[in-house]
């Protein structure tokens, strides 16, 4: 599908030119630049443009355009996500890896070595990933994600899930997306609320959402 689509793009383009300008209009962007086969001049410009514009003074601007591909304008597939990545490249940030690792902490990078140091959550033991892999598996995502606070700060999700836990299961759906009774229990269960507790919290946060939505 994506390499039809790629091939397409020039169709959706002259649509999203006039789309209002917003959070909404970048992602749809981004998500054509992340299909797109065909690396053409215009694009690879127009990708550029769309970059300067949002990162205007980002000191390693120039060095991103490279590891991203933009300097050769050869092969730039997924240069937005690419650049979003490179920035969120901080110590202490989080990223979920695609392929099983589930959520990771950064604990390093070098632009020189172009690679990122990561600990995961399900594999033992520091991680070194090239840039180029990089770009493969892993999303970036914010320090108020449900899986970054289970990961990084689980003492202070425990106390959100105590304090407002409707709130907590709200932030669980909204980030992982639809989840059944059984699907949030893994998510929660043991691993922000004991075991023993389960049954009890889970009765009264149902309680306390049929009241917060029903009335």
């Amino acid at each position: 599908m994506a390499d039809s689509f790629g091939l397409h793009v020039q169709e959706i383009l002259p649509l999203w030119r006039v789309t209002p300008q917003s959070p909404g209009s970048e992602e749809i962007f981004k998500l054509i630049i992340d299909l797109q086969t065909m690396n053409d001049d215009a694009l690879a410009q127009m990708t550029l443009d769309f970059l300067k514009a949002k990162y205007p003074n980002d000191p390693l601007f120039n060095e991103k355009i490279r590891l991203i591909g933009l300097r050769n304008r050869e092969k730039f597939q997924g240069a937005v996500s690419n650049f979003e990545l490179l920035s969120h490249m901080k110590i202490g940030n989080y990223v979920f890896h695609t392929g099983g690792w589930g959520v990771g902490e950064i604990v390093d990078f070098s632009f020189v070595l172009e690679q990122v140091s990561i600990e995961f959550d399900y594999v033992p033991g520091r991680k070194d990933l090239s840039f180029v892999t990089a770009f493969k598996v892993l999303i970036p995502i914010p320090p108020d994600h449900f899986l970054a606070l289970r990961f990084g700060n689980p003492d202070l999700l425990e106390k959100k899930a105590r304090k407002d836990p409707v709130g907590v299961i709200h932030m669980l759906l909204k980030d992982l997306g639809p989840k059944t009774t059984a699907e949030i229990k893994d998510e929660l269960c043991d691993l922000i609320i004991p075991a023993k507790e389960w049954t009890r919290w889970w009765q009264a946060t149902r309680s306390k959402a049929k009241k917060r939505y029903l009335y």
